[in-house]
């Protein structure tokens, strides 16, 4: 009698899909899974450490082109610095010069 291999076992993909019908159900994703992260199994568009990757990667990416073109980017700095500003202002009870401080710092753009 001969050998039986054992059955292969096959994972699916445990991420949730949007249903092509756009009433905003999802379904699961009908791929097989590939990667194992943290117990689930992920195909290779889902997998949470690639999409990551990715993102990181379309961040500098864009970072780059930003500076090239000379896209303002400073911007999100300034409102960083005038929130803090305004705020060890009103920790001192001085409300009114906290509000100007901020009013003054995004009216520049």
């Amino acid at each position: 009698m001969a050998k039986q291999k054992p059955p292969k076992v096959e994972h699916r993909c445990e991420a949730r899909v949007p249903e092509p019908d756009g009433w905003g159900r999802s379904r699961s994703c009908p791929n097989r899974g590939k990667f194992e992260r943290n117990g689930k199994w992920y195909c290779g568009i889902h997998d949470p450490v690639r999409k990551a990757e990715k993102e990181k990667q379309r961040d500098l990416e864009y970072n780059a082109e930003s500076k090239r073109r000379g896209w303002n980017i400073g911007r999100q700095d300034r409102f960083k610095t005038a929130m803090k500003n305004a705020l060890s202002l009103l920790e001192n009870e001085k409300r009114i010069d906290a509000r100007l401080a901020l009013a003054r710092a995004l009216e520049t753009d």
